[in-house]
């Protein structure tokens, strides 16, 4: 008798409390879990979001427990790239060059008249970094108070 897949995600992930992590127990690829569905190796949290809501977001699955290896329902969210970026560095789980609460005091020092070269210098970055920062092209989604007013 042949098991389904179901059968045998589910032996291969620990179910604990209704607010817990299940943490994934078989085979991982970096920091996240993987499991074959039968037709191809899927990221184990991806399954289970399959498993629990039937369909596959078209961006990513984001964790609300910050645990790649967590498959419980509850902590899996249907994303997509750029909010799963945004909230990982919020989460101090990427490191940034730049903290995203120095974005617009740079961008109101940068339209106060600071000059790019010496804003890279002050963060220890290029400057072909800062500009990107400066027109937008970094942390782009950062508001830009223009009402920041910087003393001289």
């Amino acid at each position: 008798m042949r098991i389904s897949p179901q059968e045998r995600f589910e032996a291969k992930r620990k179910v604990l409390g209704p607010n817990e992590c299940w943490p994934w127990l078989g085979g991982r690829s970096g920091q996240y879990g993987k499991f074959w569905d039968g037709k191809q190796n899927e990221g184990a949290h991806r399954f289970a979001f399959f498993l629990a809501n039937g369909y596959l977001p078209k961006g990513c699955v984001m964790h609300a427990c910050n645990n790649p290896l967590c498959t419980a329902p509850h902590h899996l969210i249907d994303g997509d790239i750029r909010r799963n970026t945004i909230q990982a560095v919020q989460d101090g789980l990427i490191a940034t060059k730049i903290p995203i609460a120095q974005v617009p005091a740079i961008r109101a020092m940068s339209r106060a008249g600071a000059r790019v070269k010496d804003l890279a210098e002050m963060f220890g970055v290029s400057a072909a970094h800062m500009s990107r920062v400066v027109r937008g092209l970094r942390w782009g989604h950062v508001a830009d108070y223009s009402n920041i007013a910087i003393a001289a």
